[in-house]
């Protein structure tokens, strides 16, 4: 983490070894999909789980497919829909959760930084970042010079504004002078409290839907 006044708080073991890893979010699908696939798990894509309930005894989802809707019955269910946490609302995990907002998220890679550190995740914080978050920094996948930074923003103050700051006006200025943007993608999510108790009957969420503020990927 980086203070304003250009503090650096770093969490590092004594040996230096590495505390995270970040990879390519592809490549770890594909291979959880072929061990799946040789598991003899049914995989069914584009599919939409619409509506559910819980009985006590099973589970019975609705499903929307390429061929309409149909159910589908379960002994158990485990939620893993992200940080939209709409069947987590479905099934009731979502009564008396804090709800924090909608924030808007762009992610910035560049390539032709100067003196940002690579294999890092680096948080800045304070005002003459961004007036209400931090600004993210690590490493991408797109190259060996790229670097992403993920900058949040609301409806009227969106992210780009945040960004050109960051360029032009702040501490980072300097080291984002010669840099090259070469990639942007965008979303916008449901910001929920994580929640304390991630089950109910037969039911359990996992990560992000469950917490996505402690896995942010």
């Amino acid at each position: 983490m980086i203070s304003p006044k250009g503090h650096r708080v770093a969490f590092e073991y004594e040996d230096l070894h590495p505390s995270a890893l970040k990879f390519d979010k592809g490549e770890l699908l594909r291979g959880l999909m072929e061990l799946c696939e040789n598991a003899g798990v049914d995989m069914r894509f584009g599919h939409t789980a619409k509506y559910g309930k819980d009985d006590g005894k099973n589970i019975t989802m609705q499903i929307r497919g390429e061929n309409g809707e149909y159910d589908i019955e379960a002994k158990k269910l485990i939620i893993a829909e992200g940080v939209g946490s709409r069947l987590t609302k479905v099934f009731g995990l979502n009564d008396g959760r804090r709800f924090f907002g909608t924030p808007l998220i762009c992610n910035y890679t560049l390539e032709g930084t100067h003196d940002i550190p690579h294999n890092s995740w680096i948080q800045y914080y304070g005002d003459v970042y961004h007036p209400f978050t931090e600004i993210m920094v690590g490493e991408s996948s797109e190259s060996e010079d790229a670097l992403e930074f993920t900058v949040g923003g609301v409806n009227d103050m969106k992210p780009d504004m945040f960004f050109e700051k960051l360029r032009t006006e702040s501490p980072l200025a300097p080291n984002l002078k010669d840099a090259k943007l070469i990639k942007k993608m965008a979303c916008s999510v449901k910001s929920y409290v994580s929640l304390l108790k991630p089950y109910k009957g037969n039911v359990l969420s996992i990560g992000d839907s469950a917490a996505h503020i402690e896995v942010i990927n």
